[in-house]
């Protein structure tokens, strides 16, 4: 049986289009701190999530959720800073806290066939394997890969992330950027600020419910 309640505290890094904000907020999670936001959607986030800021309680949370970019660099020598420097904060976010649940798109890999483990072997070197059970999954629409990291003093010798996903329809570039985030579970009111932004938007929505079940299996690992 997990360890967290079914009320936790989240702190969420590099939210980007913050579907793991909306995935942890919806398994009962209450978002404390959220760190490497852009100025310009800070107080949309704020409205949405209502971070607390208990300054005693700044670096103590359950779960910390991360926003990864993908990069073939990722794994090379020295990798690559928008991955490391994510991971690296995270980490020290992470010092009080249960478990990290990352998040990378995913779509682009698939394509080039990179090794999803190598990815994990990345992020596991940059936060030590002797503190951190480390472990992976791409979701079956291939959208999205998951690696959790959860704190060998605190997991219980369960798998952190799900053997399936929910969503496992493929799908191509969509046309509607709008009718795409709403069908992956975004609310209407964020949907309607956001979509239509950028291809880079469209690039880093998360599907929310594979997102949850990535959340809820980790909470199922954690003593």
């Amino acid at each position: 049986m997990s360890a967290l309640p079914s009320t936790f505290d989240f702190v969420d890094i590099n939210p980007g289009v913050p579907g793991m904000a909306f995935a942890a907020k919806a398994e009962g999670g209450g978002c404390r701190e959220v760190i490497g936001i852009k100025p310009e959607t800070r107080e949309h986030y704020e409205a949405l999530f209502a971070p607390s800021r208990d300054v005693q309680q700044a670096n103590r949370c359950d779960l910390v959720v991360v926003g990864l970019p993908f990069s073939m660099f990722a794994y090379c020598d020295g990798g690559d800073p928008a991955v490391s420097e994510p991971v690296a904060i995270a980490a020290k976010a992470a010092k009080k806290s249960s478990a990290i649940l990352f998040r990378v798109p995913w779509v682009q890999a698939r394509r080039l066939r990179v090794d999803a483990d190598e990815y994990r072997s990345a992020i596991e070197g940059w936060l030590g394997a002797k503190a951190w059970d480390v472990t992976s999954a791409v979701s079956d629409d291939g959208n999205d890969l998951f690696v959790a990291a959860v704190a060998r003093k605190k997991w219980n010798g369960r798998e952190a992330l799900p053997m399936s996903f929910p969503s496992r329809a493929r799908s191509s570039v969509p046309s509607d950027a709008a009718a795409f985030m709403l069908a992956r579970g975004y609310p209407q009111d964020f949907v309607s600020r956001y979509a239509g932004l950028s291809q880079k938007l469209v690039d880093g929505i998360v599907d929310i419910a594979n997102a949850r079940t990535a959340v809820s299996s980790v909470k199922a690992a954690i003593r």
